[in-house]
């Protein structure tokens, strides 16, 4: 700004000066020459008024400049402000509303954890009062209890006849099974295995019973295929 200005004064002391210059050569001079210092005079003379319009010119868009930099700084500080507040407001109702629903759910389970133990309460006391009443039933009732008693004791004395079946059974299929498996061991085949020949059964334990009291089954099996067909 302080250059502005002294280029400015400097501008206005050149044309003072070249003014003065100007008039001392008019002084000196006559005829046509006079009248070219008289018009280059009148050209000094506009060139200070035109400076002088624009230096008022730049000094008045220099002032609307800087007032609409106020205005929108202004404008910028009222914005962030209200922004601000608008923010602060708005944490606030968030505050308010979490606060709300906290509260909310407090009540919530305050209440579920009342209704929960209020339900559990006249449950066990439901309970108590059927299992009361069974008692005074059971007490009015002797010959039924005495009935549901030698029920009890039938039942028991059933299930220990079939426990001892059961086992039996085991017993018996284990033996079974056993003697299968020993069957194998008990006789052997004795002979040529050739066409035309004769196969004889022979007992090679002590344990294998009389033939006579076995029935024995022929088979003859194909060696392609494996299959069994049945000797009558």
């Amino acid at each position: 700004a302080r250059l502005r200005e002294a280029a400015s004064l400097e501008k206005h002391v050149l044309l003072k000066k070249l003014r003065d210059a100007l008039e001392s050569l008019k002084g000196r001079v006559a005829g046509r020459n006079k009248d070219d210092v008289e018009e280059a005079i009148a050209m000094v003379e506009a060139l200070a008024i035109q400076l002088t319009q624009r230096e008022g010119e730049l000094l008045q868009e220099k002032t609307e400049v800087k007032k609409r930099a106020n205005f929108l700084k202004q404008a910028s500080e009222d914005a962030k402000k209200l922004v601000d507040e608008e923010r602060a407001h708005a944490r606030a109702e968030i505050e308010s509303a979490r606060a709300a629903v906290q509260r909310v759910e407090e009540a919530l389970q305050e209440q579920e954890q009342i209704s929960r133990a209020s339900g559990k309460q006249d449950l066990e006391e439901l309970m108590k009062e059927v299992q009361e009443a069974r008692r005074i039933k059971m007490l009015h009732q002797p010959s039924k209890v005495m009935d549901m008693e030698h029920e009890l004791r039938a039942l028991r004395i059933q299930l220990a006849e079939k426990s001892n079946h059961s086992l039996l059974l085991q017993k018996e299929l284990a033996r079974s099974k056993r003697m299968e498996k020993n069957i194998s061991h008990i006789y052997e085949l004795d002979g040529a295995e050739t066409l035309g020949s004769y196969l004889r059964i022979k007992p090679c334990s002590d344990i294998a019973p009389e033939l006579s009291e076995c029935s024995i089954q022929w088979y003859r099996i194909s060696s392609e295929t494996s299959k069994k067909e049945l000797i009558s």
